[in-house]
């Protein structure tokens, strides 16, 4: 079996290639190359903008006009922390900072919630009272992630945790993409730097894991401990970049979708540099399905997408895409 950082030419595995007949029927152009999906359901699609921190998009599914979601926070609420991280659920807006501000936010009323003994960063929401969050806690002299069920009524309670492995570089080695399938109910973990997702229930409960089609079984990550004078604390830091194994996971129906970044066998090098590749899998048993590729578009790979159907929507930079394929 291969690392994640194999120098390998072959790397062991072979895709099933199929064609989903992808034809571009609109394209909107963004004001930068910031945005993202968001995972907000409804008549249209829900945007993250990272050059607007405070705020949310949204599009309709024709890309004709881009609106803004002004969400307004109270005092009580550190809007000028670095990062804010959003989410909407029906009319309820959700934000997070890492000062454990909670801010829940439904037409004109507002509460900010807080939550101090338990550090979070990404989190998905599952109803207008509950989250899905990436944690990290302390675990020996390495911090280590763990998903969290979190409810936010009148205040803020920890519901279940379910504990990623406790490997020697647990924060590094269980980095990953959080994923909730709203249709299906069901919460996916994808991790960067090695080949296996997690799928669970919305109450945390494992209902497989699976491994990716690829090789990696574990990550290749090496630390360093550095001391903080200022803060008067070590710092565990990566010494080189780790390589990505998959990048990005997404989910439709009874299938998942997972963006691979290692080329197999049967990928020609043409093939793997002027397209990503798209791996599917079954999404009740995590078997692998087949896999396509989803071309550049005006010289550009994709950075997000999703699939509706027969429908993908995929941003390249600042391109916004809609695509017809056939289903998988």
């Amino acid at each position: 079996m291969l690392n994640a950082n194999s120098g390998e030419k072959n790397n062991a595995f072979v895709r099933k290639i199929k064609d989903p007949k992808l034809k571009v029927l609109h394209m909107f152009e963004f004001p930068d190359k910031t945005f993202e999906f968001s995972p907000g359901s409804g008549s249209k699609i829900k945007l993250n903008r990272y050059a607007d921190k405070l705020n949310l998009y949204e599009i309709d599914y024709g890309l004709t006009k881009l609106d803004t979601i002004v969400i307004r926070y109270p005092i009580l609420f550190n809007s000028k922390a670095v990062n804010i991280y959003k989410d909407i659920f029906q009319s309820t807006v959700l934000c997070t900072n890492l000062y454990g501000d909670i801010l829940k936010s439904s037409g004109t009323q507002s509460e900010v919630l807080k939550l101090t003994s338990f550090t979070f960063d990404r989190f998905k929401a599952i109803s207008p009272h509950t989250i899905i969050a990436r944690g990290r806690y302390p675990h020996g002299k390495n911090d280590n992630r763990s998903i969290t069920k979190i409810s936010i009524t009148d205040s803020v309670k920890l519901e279940k945790e379910y504990v990623l492995p406790n490997l020697a570089n647990g924060i590094f080695a269980n980095e990953g993409h959080l994923y909730y399938d709203r249709e299906n109910a069901r919460v996916f973990y994808m991790y960067y730097y090695r080949g296996e997702f997690l799928s669970l229930d919305t109450n945390l409960n494992l209902l497989y894991k699976s491994k990716t089609i690829d090789t990696v079984l574990t990550a290749d990550i090496t630390t360093k401990v550095k001391t903080d004078v200022k803060e008067n604390k070590r710092v565990i830091m990566q010494t080189k970049p780790p390589k990505v194994v998959n990048a990005f996971i997404t989910a439709d129906k009874n299938q998942i979708y997972i963006r691979s970044r290692l080329k197999a066998d049967n990928d020609t090098e043409l093939k793997f540099a002027d397209n990503s590749v798209i791996d599917t899998y079954d999404s009740t048993t995590g078997k692998y399905r087949n896999s396509f590729y989803l071309p550049r578009y005006r010289g550009i790979k994709v950075s997000d997408f999703q699939v509706k159907g027969d429908t993908l929507l995929a941003i390249y930079g600042k391109y916004l895409v809609k695509y017809s394929m056939d289903e998988h």
